[in-house]
Order: C-alpha cells, then sequence, then structure tokens
C-alpha cells in the first residue's frame, strides 16, 4: 500500500509530466518552445522588461534568458531596444506580430485552464486551492534552502 507521500509524489510527477506536454504541444501550435511562450506572456503582461527582470521573474540566469529572448527577436516576436536611462540594460517589448501570438497563446492556456477548473465541483475548489498554494510555497521552501543532497555513502 502505498503512502500520502509516495501518492503525492507520483501524482505530482504525472501533473508535471502532462503540463509539460500540453505545453509542448500549445506552444507547437505558435512556432515557440515553452520557455519561449512563457517569455511571451510575460513580456506581454510588463512590456517594456529588462533582460534581467525577465529571468528573474522566469527564475532562470540571465544568459539562458538572453538566448531565448534572442530566439523571439529572430523569429520577430519580440524586440530588443536600448534603456534610455541605462544604455547598458536591454528591454523587450513585443512586436505586432509578438502581441497577436501571445494573445492567442493566452488564449488557449484560459481554455485549457477553464476547462480543467470546470471538471472540479464548487464545494471542492476553494480546498483544491489552499492546497495548490500550500504546495507550491513548500517546492519554493524547500527548493531554496536545501534542495537534493545526493547520495552518501
Amino acid at each position: 500500500m502505498k503512502s500520502k507521500v509516495q501518492e503525492i509524489r507520483e501524482l505530482t510527477y504525472r501533473l508535471l509530466r502532462s503540463l509539460e506536454n500540453s505545453d509542448r504541444d500549445t506552444c507547437a501550435c505558435f512556432g515557440v518552445t515553452p520557455l519561449q511562450g512563457l517569455a511571451l506572456l510575460s513580456v506581454a503582461k510588463k512590456q517594456p522588461l529588462g533582460i534581467r527582470q525577465l529571468a528573474q521573474e522566469m527564475q532562470l540566469s540571465v544568459s539562458t534568458m538572453s538566448r531565448v529572448v534572442d530566439k523571439l527577436v529572430m523569429a520577430e516576436l519580440i524586440c530588443r531596444k536600448e534603456d534610455k536611462n541605462d544604455r547598458r540594460a536591454v528591454l523587450c517589448t513585443l512586436t505586432e506580430s509578438g502581441k497577436d501570438t501571445s494573445a492567442q497563446l493566452e488564449g488557449c492556456y484560459n481554455d485549457f485552464f477553464n476547462q480543467l477548473v470546470a471538471g472540479i465541483p464548487e464545494k471542492d475548489l476553494s480546498g483544491f486551492l489552499v492546497g495548490l498554494r500550500v504546495m507550491v510555497k513548500q517546492i519554493q521552501s524547500y527548493a531554496a534552502g536545501c534542495g537534493c543532497k545526493g547520495r552518501q555513502d
């Protein structure tokens, strides 16, 4: 018989894999990777957005974020421009095509999650949200605090 901890681990893994597969399929429809899609949505919400802020928001290194943005610039979805207040900083904004793509992508994600939530009975929704918030907080706390200690022989 599985312990609750084992079941949580297995369900969480299945949840993550299912969401990754869904993200990959959804973003592929728009010619972007899931990481590029998330970057587009982040820029859409807060443009203009600096590479450093974008990297911090997405919990990635600046160099990784810069490569993601480079791909989006080549796809003509994002444009880079110098920050007038700090010439060393680069700001990202969406092109017209980027605005259209991010709006469609946002719509797909909204539809997907609306369908998911529709399958949760109303009486269970508040408890589900509480549990999900706790889980996210615990994961962030654990990941920031200690992570995997590795094998100890």
